[in-house]
Formats: structure tokens, C-alpha cells, sequence
């Protein structure tokens, strides 16, 4: 397909050759209106990928008994994967279409016109690739963390923080790879003088990094999940945890506020977390009760009869003074005195 391709657009080539674009300015004409024929064929190859993606991936997708799938083209992982498919198409016909034409110039600065123009070109698509493929990525850690969230250990390893830094991970990556690509210049010497702007980096990026390592602590120590009830005077929050992220955690209190605090706030303040408490289904309370103890006796047996009418005491109270009866026979004791 490769070589019919490129046959073609040497036919065209001539064609356009035939019809005068042969002089400086009719070769700059030339190599634009291959490039305009060469981006129709890239956005009609997207429509068909598109088409048969959609025709045969959602087919599949209908018919497994699985939900990972439908959460990947829910995402729109396959659809993102149709636009890539064209661009690299695209970008490894251009020098197969493109490779001989400005050998043919044979003046110097319309030379120079159209290498540039052609490089122009390829570093576009390329970045065009570069911005698709970090989509892709997205998706793909987008629908991992949908089908992450279904699973019964959710609550317990919140992982959003991760995705989240890997997202700015590859973006970081991503934008050095196009300002490679833009201004010329090679990723390893790049790389070799990176080690002095690190400093920079951790002083911009602080509260990220501390947070990343707050995120670590919370999923190794597994301290604080979400849905957690936590209390932090410091920071006026008392409610249920809702999201745990890089950056932030969001607290949705009781009075239905919602308190936004950094996630490194949770390792270095004092959290009080009430899990122990809601998995034992219990709640120990403790008040303050004033008893004089003037008032402090041995009930009479006019306050038994009276307290044994009670409901909820009479039980208690009628085989306690049997047993105590039981008790004073054995013993010979005399049953006036206080048992």
C-alpha cells in the first residue's frame, strides 16, 4: 500500500510539473499542494479507522460478559487510537513522498523555502503524534482507575494521587520532547543539564511533592481511606472523607461544608480517625456524673418494693434479694441487718 501510495503521489508530482510548477515559486506551490493532498488522505484514513473501530470494537465490546472493556471505550481509549493511526501514517510517508523533491531545486534559497517547509510539516505531525499519544495515556489511566474504584479494596488504597502524577509525569515528558522538536535540540544534553534546574523544580513543585509522599504514606500505612470519618482541630475539619488526591483532600463535614486541606496535612498534623470505632459498631461515650455522697445507702426494703414495680428492674431486683436471702440463711446472719 506504501509503494502505491507514493506511486501516486509521484503522479501527481508530475502532473503538477506538467502544468509549469517547475520555477522557485511554482515549487513551493508543488511541495504545499502535496502536502494539502498528503493531510486529505491522513483526515480520510481517520474517518475510515474511526468507522471500523466503531463498527467492530463496540461489536466486541457488546458481546463480551466483561465491564473492563465498555469502561475503555466508555474513556474513549479506541477512539483516541483512531486519530494516532493517521498521523503515523502520515508522518512516515513524508520523507517517502517528500525525499526527492527539493533535491530537484536547483536554486539555493528556494531550496532552503522548501526543506523548511517540509520539516515544517513533519514537525507538526509529529507533534500532533506526541499530543495524541498522551491523550491515549489519559484515557487509559482514567478508565484504570474507574475500574479500580469498582473493586472492594477502593476505600483502602486510594490511587487517584498516583494517576494524577503520572499524568503530570507525562505531560513533563511530553512538552520537553516538543520543545525538542521545535527548537532543535537533543533530549540527552537536555538530560545532562537538567541537574541544575531540579532545585528549581522542588521549590516550584513543593506542595505536589510533599503530597506525593503523603499520598505513599497514607496507601502503605493504610492511616486514612476514603470514606473515613476524621476529625482535625487544626484545620477545623470533622467529617467523611471524599477524595484523596495529590495535591488535596476534600472533608465533607457534617454540617454538609466541604474543607480542602493538603494531603501532607494529614501526615504531619494530628488526625484523629474514628474507623476503629464505626467497624466495631459501637460508640463508647463518656460523661460526668455529681453523685453527694450524703445520699449513698443500703436501699430499704420499702425502695425495693417500690423500685421492684419498674419493668426493667423487677427481674434484677426480685432474684437479687433471693439470692441474698440464700445467702444469709447460709451464713446465719441476721436478716434485718444489710446484706
Amino acid at each position: 500500500m506504501g509503494e502505491s501510495l507514493k506511486k501516486l503521489f509521484e503522479a501527481c508530482s508530475e502532473w503538477l510539473s506538467s502544468l509549469g510548477l517547475n520555477g522557485p515559486l511554482g515549487q513551493v506551490f508543488h511541495v504545499a499542494i502535496l502536502m494539502a493532498l498528503l493531510l486529505l488522505l491522513g483526515f480520510f484514513i481517520d474517518r475510515i479507522t474511526r468507522a471500523i473501530l466503531r463498527a467492530v470494537i463496540s461489536r466486541i465490546v457488546r458481546r463480551t460478559k466483561t465491564t473492563y472493556d465498555d469502561i475503555l471505550l466508555e474513556k474513549g481509549v479506541f477512539h483516541r487510537i483512531a486519530h494516532l493511526v493517521p498521523a503515523v501514517f502520515v508522518f512516515y510517508l513524508i520523507p517517502e513522498i517528500f525525499g526527492g523533491i527539493y533535491m530537484e531545486v536547483q536554486d539555493d534559497a528556494t531550496q532552503l523555502i522548501v526543506q523548511g517547509w517540509i520539516k515544517f510539516f513533519r514537525d507538526v505531525v509529529a507533534i500532533y503524534m506526541i499530543v495524541v499519544s498522551v491523550m491515549i495515556f489519559f484515557s487509559i489511566l482514567n478508565a484504570f482507575n474507574t475500574i479500580f474504584r469498582k473493586l472492594d479494596v477502593t476505600g483502602q488504597i486510594p490511587i487517584k494521587g498516583y494517576i494524577q502524577f503520572i499524568e503530570g509525569l507525562l505531560v513533563l515528558i511530553a512538552a520537553v520532547w516538543i520543545f525538542s522538536i521545535v527548537f532543535d535540540f537533543r533530549l540527552k544534553g537536555f538530560f545532562a543539564g537538567l541537574g541544575a534546574f531540579v532545585a528549581v523544580l522542588v521549590l516550584v513543585f513543593r506542595d505536589t511533592l510533599l503530597g506525593l509522599v503523603a499520598s505513599i504514606q497514607l496507601s502503605v500505612n493504610k492511616s486514612i481511606r476514603i470514606g473515613d470519618w476524621i476529625t482535625m482541630p487544626s484545620r477545623n475539619a470533622d467529617g467523611v472523607v471524599m477524595d484523596i488526591t495529590v495535591s488535596t483532600v476534600k472533608i465533607e463535614n457534617f454540617d454538609k461544608t466541604v474543607t480542602t486541606l493538603p494531603t501532607y496535612a494529614l501526615v504531619s498534623e494530628h488526625v484523629q480517625n474514628w474507623r476503629g470505632m464505626e467497624e466495631s459498631n459501637g460508640r463508647r461515650i463518656k460523661r460526668f456524673v455529681n453523685i453527694d455522697m450524703g445520699t449513698v445507702h443500703f436501699c430499704s426494703d420499702e425502695q425495693l418494693d417500690r423500685l421492684q414495680n419498674l419493668s426493667l428492674l423487677s427481674d434484677y431486683i426480685r432474684q437479687s434479694r433471693q439470692q441474698i436471702a440464700m445467702d444469709q440463711a447460709k451464713a446465719g446472719a441476721n436478716p434485718a441487718l444489710p446484706g
